[in-house]
């Protein structure tokens, strides 16, 4: 079993943390780099370029692996038995992922956004963005539940690939904020 672990990190935003060795071998890719892909952006954001990369996985990265572990750079791993953990949640799943661990609903999330907006870590994420059209574009799913996707996993199947594919469509028609659309896609 082949497994790749990748995070990106343009601009140097985030303190990232390398992955500890595994009882299971993984390939380690970091993005900061712009990288040689037809659709990469040659303009933008770092954090767009950063958020192209964990679109993209599928594209970006080699076929040769059965799981592909997505972490933003602020996630850290501390066991040693990590990719076991995902091995055995995802053996009979196409995508794992977790839920948040401080707020259950989009509309739990917007709050704590709308609230929050001027902390460091989000005005340095998210200065000047339209939070009040994305959640009148969203106002029918502000119950659902909310997902966490700084870290998941996704098998190299088609159900997952659809699953990318249908992800990046969502984020294109109303957000630039992946963690509302991952929760609802």
């Amino acid at each position: 079993m082949k497994i790749a672990i990748v995070t990106a990190n343009y601009g140097g935003i985030d303190d990232v943390f390398v992955p500890r060795n595994q009882t299971i071998p993984f390939d380690y890719f970091c993005f900061d780099k712009d990288i040689n892909h037809k659709d990469f952006p040659k303009s933008g954001t770092n954090r767009q370029k950063g958020k192209w990369v964990k679109l993209n996985l599928f594209n970006i990265l080699p076929n040769v692996y059965d799981y592909i572990v997505w972490m933003d750079g602020t996630v850290h791993i501390t066991s040693s038995n990590f990719l076991e953990y995902i091995e055995d949640m995802c053996h009979y799943s196409d995508i794992g992922a977790v839920l948040h661990p401080e707020r259950a609903t989009l509309a739990e999330e917007y709050d704590y956004l709308l609230k929050n907006a001027k902390e460091p870590y989000l005005e340095a994420r998210y200065k000047d963005y339209d939070w009040a059209s994305e959640i009148m574009t969203l106002s029918d799913r502000l119950g659902a539940k909310l997902y966490n996707p700084r870290l998941f996993v996704l098998k190299n199947t088609q159900k997952a690939r659809d699953f990318m594919e249908y992800w990046i469509f969502c984020i294109a028609l109303t957000t630039d904020f992946d963690q509302t659309q991952f929760s609802v896609t």
